[in-house]
């Protein structure tokens, strides 16, 4: 690599001119700083800045040869104007002529020959119109230098001539000194660190740091990539100020103003959660748990600011675009917002999704549209972000290079009217320039991009020649000659998380009882169930609907009479609540699961007899909301509805939502589940993509609530047999699923002939019934913990065979398949019959769960001091936290 010549440097050399042109702003911007001597005026300038000072000049004698239109007497055309004219004269969509304008304005800095390299009618045509404006590339054309009187006997000094564009060209006298870029010798980059991600890459870069050097300190990076918002979330963690620019699309109040209008076009689709945020920064409130319902079936309104805000967006259309600024935004910053959209010309229009297109095409796209925001006192100094794809000079002693990959190339492919050579020597002795920069420089790299190692930008390739004057490719930062790649990190931890955790070495709470949902997560992964903790889910359709159907139940239970009597009105609000979640088109569906689902609650409910067991009158105030008990003005409820439970040998509790004697009733409002999927969702020790130990969890208090005999936790599924919701003689017992803990153990479970009444209900084993005291004894005598290899026990076989006088073929398969189902229901946590949706548990079962959930209750109060691994034992993609964690890799190897 070339040495560069230093700014310092440049300046010792041109000082004494009396003008000197270079192409690059920010060099010109630093040798005007170092100006030592009195002097009127500038010393350094850039071809467009001199063509500023000249422009009044040139386009009045423009207009008197009739090659500029009369807007000339204005000055050159702000860019607004410039694409209104222009699609006014061409009557092609702004968008389209801002495109074209674009393109045209690259060609221009190549070649005066523009239209040679415009391929269509409407690009020429646009050309045709451009070619007359006031603009600065008409201007910088029409420049020659000699003409001009103020430049006559000035001694001129042109730095960097070979990057000079078309149009710069025009701004070289006769006779001039050119300044060269570079000095004698060779420059080596002696140390990269690859250190991770984005992220890790800006805590690092940021890490290095103070707001004591802030003004001498800029990073280098490519602007338009996620690193630099990496880097921006860094520095505004750590409190550090970097320099802001402020275009109108940045202004706060201007973008309120656009999300707005955008949103409101879309009403009919949006939901609270949609708005909260936004309607917030306008002085409106709403619940985060009522994020899912929709905007314009939300009745749960408190804030008559929020109504006012939704009836506005719902009649959007009958405002104009300053109608609207003076009813939204406060008075403080209308003239700002005013200012914009004087700007663009688009005050007095009707708002519609036409009018809004343009306007957000216009202040996203360009970037002089005037206003009179001012930024941020803490972001008018500070650290400089610069752009490594518009960077050349940089006049800070310390620069941090971030992520050097091929996003800080120039692309040329496809440029037909470049000379290809002379843009890659141009983008090589830039890209060397840029790399040098500062007095103190940290060059600081991914080391995995996209599952591979960080690949250096293409650039370093043509520093990179062989000996026969070949560009050899260079595949990773370790390739690069003269360098020494440092992997790793030099903060104490590149995981913010992590790192406070670890630092923690106070006391903490002890962690209160698991509840199933906090178990079901904690099984899944760790981390997932640190996050679970902190951060609440969003209502959602399924939610919502649960929500409702529980409520309902608690209040047909205490209030059966009053619910039969007033039946249509509580669906009437079921329906309401729930549509505004669901959508119109589905308002018919809607209706018929909530009243086929109440159908089946009600009947349920009343096949349960629990009139007898029901005191409604000495609960006190309900805990919880109910939208049915507010409804009639009730505040009691039931000690066997609603109501939280704990064990007492275990950390674990659980909510009921009915509780009978020896039973748990847990209704369930999603899809249906058979008895196979509830056991493998309750099977611990198997990969899952979802674990669901409820019943684990409820029958494990239960069994310290009643200490004797059978516990039952019946699930029963209020949208099950939907079509047979309104037969009152169809059988409602066929919506539930029950997991019965026996009270017994398994060796218990032979001598009751509970194992032998299991194993003979098919029609080919229903012979054994005939000797089965001795089958079962033989059982018991090949000893219960052996009970996994019965079916290899030859001598077992042969002992029962012998108990009956057949030896066909089917007996022998009969007897097998007895000793081996035998065997695995002995075994197993769970029995159930094939085809059953029933299960049964004996009482190892339960008892291994309870020590099971004081081991991870246990673990996860460890981990409050040291954090919760990341240990997924389903696929990241499926977690409700995966865009939050900080854990690793997912199965899908992203990271």
């Amino acid at each position: 690599m070339r040495v560069a010549k230093t700014i310092d440097e440049l300046y010792d050399e041109v000082k004494d001119y009396d003008i000197v042109i270079s192409g690059d702003a920010s060099l010109v911007t630093a040798l005007n700083n170092r100006i030592d001597r009195p002097m009127i005026g500038r010393l350094a300038s850039t071809p467009k800045m001199i063509a500023k000072d000249h422009e009044d000049v040139i386009l009045e004698k423009l207009m008197q040869l009739g090659i500029c239109s009369k807007d000339g007497m204005f000055g050159i055309k702000e860019d607004v104007k410039l694409l209104e004219t222009i699609s006014e004269v061409t009557g092609y969509d702004v968008r389209f002529v801002h495109g074209e304008i674009e393109n045209i304005r690259k060609i221009r800095k190549h070649t005066l020959n523009v239209e040679k390299f415009l391929y269509g009618k409407p690009s020429k045509k646009i050309y045709e119109a451009f070619k007359e404006q006031p603009t600065y590339e008409m201007v910088m054309s029409s420049f020659e230098y000699d003409e001009h009187e103020i430049f006559k006997g000035k001694r001129t000094a042109i730095i960097g001539l070979d990057m000079f564009d078309d149009l710069d060209k025009h701004f070289i006298p006769s006779v001039y000194d050119e300044i060269d870029l570079f000095k004698k010798g060779e420059h080596h980059i002696e140390q990269i660190y690859a250190v991770g991600n984005d992220r890790q890459v800006a805590e690092h870069a940021v890490d290095l740091i103070t707001n004591e050097i802030a003004e001498d300190v800029a990073i280098v990076m490519n602007i338009n990539e996620p690193i630099a918002d990496a880097v921006r979330s860094a520095l505004y963690r750590k409190g550090i100020a970097f320099k802001n620019t402020l275009s109108a699309k940045d202004i706060v109040n201007v973008r309120d103003y656009m999300e707005f209008i955008r949103k409101a076009l879309s009403y009919e689709t949006l939901t609270v959660g949609d708005v909260r945020e936004l309607f917030a920064s306008l002085g409106a409130t709403a619940k985060s748990r009522d994020d899912e319902y929709l905007l314009n079936k939300y009745t749960k309104f408190s804030d008559e600011k929020f109504i006012q805000l939704s009836d506005l967006m719902l009649n959007i259309r009958d405002h104009t675009f300053s109608e609207l600024c003076d009813i939204i935004v406060d008075s403080k910053h209308k003239g700002t917002v005013n200012m914009v959209l004087s700007g663009i010309d688009i005050q007095s229009q009707k708002i519609n999704e036409k009018t809004e297109s343009f306007a957000s095409y216009l202040i996203n796209s360009i970037e002089g549209i005037k206003h009179n925001a001012e930024i941020p006192d803490n972001e008018k100094k500070g650290v400089l972000l610069a752009d490594c794809l518009n960077s050349v000079y940089i006049d800070r002693p310390f620069i941090i290079y971030l992520s050097i990959n091929n996003g800080w190339s120039s692309d040329i492919s496809g440029k037909d009217y470049t000379d290809r050579e002379k843009e890659e020597e141009n983008e090589s002795q830039r890209f060397q320039i840029l790399l040098q920069q500062g007095s103190v420089r940290r060059y600081i790299v991914n080391t995995m991009k996209e599952g591979k190692d960080a690949r250096p930008c293409v650039s370093f390739d043509r520093l990179n020649i062989d000996e026969n004057g070949s560009f050899k490719r260079i595949e990773r930062f370790s390739d690069i000659v003269g360098t020494y790649l440092k992997k790793g990190a030099w903060l104490s931890s590149c995981d913010p998380v992590a790192d406070t955790l670890h630092k923690f070495t106070g006391t903490v709470k002890e962690l209160g009882p698991l509840s199933k949902t906090s178990m079901n997560r904690y099984i899944e992964c760790p981390r997932a169930y640190m996050l679970g903790e902190f951060v609440s889910s969003p209502d959602s359709e399924r939610s919502v609907f649960g929500v409702m159907m529980h409520q309902f139940a608690e209040f047909y239970a205490c209030y059966p009479e009053i619910v039969k009597k007033n039946m249509r009105r509580c669906i009437e609000r079921m329906e309401n609540d729930y549509a505004g979640i669901s959508c119109p088109e589905k308002d018919e569906l809607d209706r018929t699961k909530i009243s086929a689902a109440v159908m089946n609650m009600t009947r349920f409910i009343d096949s349960l007899n629990i009139n007898t067991q029901l005191n409604v009158d000495i609960s006190g105030k309900k805990k919880r909301k109910n939208i049915f008990f507010e409804m009639f003005s009730l505040e009691r409820t039931s000690d066997i509805v609603e109501t939280d439970r704990y064990s007492s040998s275990a950390p674990l509790h659980g909510e009921f939502d009915l509780l009978i004697g020896n039973k748990i009733i847990d209704h369930k409002t999603g899809a249906p589940k058979d008895g196979s999927k509830i056991v493998g969702e309750m099977d611990i020790d198997e990969i899952n993509d979802h674990y669901e130990v409820q019943p684990l969890v409820y029958l494990s208090i239960l069994d310290d609530i009643v200490m004797n005999g059978e516990k039952e936790f019946i699930q029963f599924y209020a949208t099950d047999n939907e079509k047979d919701a309104f037969d009152t003689s169809s059988d409602i017992m066929r919506n539930t699923r029950t997991v019965t803990l026996l009270n017994m153990r398994k060796a218990d479970m032979l001598r009751s002939g509970l194992i032998l009444d299991l194993v003979t209900r098919t029609k080919s084993r229903e012979f054994i019934k005939e000797f089965g005291p001795q089958f079962t004894e033989a059982l018991l005598n090949a000893s219960v913990d052996n009970a996994h290899k019965w079916i290899e026990n030859d001598e077992l076989f042969e002992k029962i065979l012998v108990m009956q006088n057949k030896r066909t073929d089917t007996v022998k398969k009969a007897i097998k398949s007895a000793i081996e189902l035998a065997g695995k229901y002995v075994t197993g946590r769970f029995i159930r019959e094939i085809g059953s949706n029933d299960i049964l548990m004996p009482k190892e079962t339960i008892e291994g769960f309870k020590e099971y959930a004081r081991t991870i209750h246990s673990k996860a109060n460890e981990q409050q001091l040291t954090g919760f691994p990341y240990e997924p034992r389903k696929s990241c993609n499926k977690c409700n936290y995966s865009h939050m964690c900080t854990g690793g890799v997912t199965n899908d190897g992203t990271e």
